[in-house]
């Protein structure tokens, strides 16, 4: 018989000494419990037990005084455990945050609606999953130099814009207070440059001037600038889905003069 299949026998006192250490560990884990430590309450109760666990693994079963490959392979178990129960307690100590987040989230958000006002609240609802107001592509900077009539009349005709957007579906009242809520964040002072930039602007929303999406090159074929400032308000009162033209007469002129400029003097059109 080898040395490890001898059986040992331990001192009646390490019995009682390890007895007394695991009934000394639950009067405090007992006591512990008592006192609200928050998340601390269940790091100590885990490590008073896996210590009294030990205690007992080594002692009261032996391990100490057997194979060590034993020690190796009980370490092992007990780190993958360890693993195991800490990832478990990380995520359920932490499932509480989104609801606070949640609350958070909606706490802001109420907030914004208050500072930007019913408008505001309208333009986050209904616009803020694909548009911002702040930037180059916010849309205080595309919609300067429009009133809020147009804004208006601009809402109610989403759907038909050639970018394939989703229709207003509130009421009349909420996209007054939409429109007025862009114009109030637009450059009022600002005034268009060029009658490019008044197309731009007015007019590139829904048309093209030879491409895909309702071109108008040919619709003014052999007009002069004041045939185009003549037609383009008959077109905007007759035609349904069109915005009515409510421009100045300064920028009405600079668009005629724009669009005469696609055609060559005779008439005939060249490349806009």
């Amino acid at each position: 018989m080898n040395d490890h299949e001898k059986p040992h026998v331990l001192p009646r006192k390490i019995y009682f000494l390890i007895g007394g250490s695991l009934l000394f560990l639950t009067i405090i884990t007992v006591t512990v419990s008592f006192i609200d430590m928050g998340s601390l309450n269940l790091i100590i109760a885990l490590g008073i037990a896996s210590f009294k666990a030990a205690l007992v693994a080594l002692f009261f079963m032996h391990l100490y005084y057997d194979n060590k490959l034993y020690i190796i392979i009980f370490s092992t178990s007990l780190f993958f455990l360890t693993v195991l129960i800490t990832l478990t307690i990380a995520d359920t100590m932490r499932r509480g945050d989104i609801y606070e987040y949640r609350d958070n989230l909606i706490t802001e958000n109420a907030a914004m609606y208050d500072f930007l006002g019913p408008g505001g609240g309208i333009f986050v609802s209904s616009c803020g999953g694909c548009h911002v107001l702040q930037g180059d592509m916010g849309l205080p900077n595309q919609l300067k130099g429009l009133n809020e009539e147009f804004i208006y009349y601009f809402i109610d005709r989403l759907e038909h814009s050639r970018f394939a957007m989703t229709p207003f579906s509130g009421t009349d009242e909420e996209r007054r207070l939409l429109a007025n809520f862009l114009y109030s964040k637009t450059d009022k002072e600002y005034k268009f440059q060029s009658g490019e930039e008044v197309f731009n602007n007015r007019c590139n929303f829904c048309h093209t001037i030879d491409g895909d999406t309702r071109p108008i090159f040919d619709s003014f074929y052999g007009s002069t600038s004041d045939d185009v400032f003549d037609l383009i308000p008959i077109f905007t009162e007759q035609i349904e889905l069109m915005v009515p033209w409510l421009g100045t007469d300064e920028e009405l002129r600079m668009i005629s003069d724009y669009i005469e400029s696609w055609y060559k003097e005779d008439g005939s059109p060249k490349n806009p």
